[in-house]
């Protein structure tokens, strides 16, 4: 199931190698009015006080069913 607004707990459905594939996401915005949709998320749980945030396609995200 794909994102579709802010405050999603999200993953990456084909994490890169060296990549947690457990390792979830906070959807801080979500921007559908570009030719491909893109989300800001930042890393969930990652004990930083500042995580970090980054701009990936929607396409690459799953929504987490915990």
């Amino acid at each position: 199931m794909k994102p579709s607004k802010p405050n999603q707990i999200v993953r990456f459905h084909s994490p890169l190698q060296d990549e947690d594939p457990n390792q979830l996401y906070l959807i801080v915005e979500i921007f559908f009015d570009v030719e491909k949709p893109r989300a800001l998320i930042k890393a969930h749980n990652t004990g930083l006080t500042y995580p970090p945030t980054t701009t990936v396609l929607v396409e690459d995200l799953e929504i987490c069913e915990n």
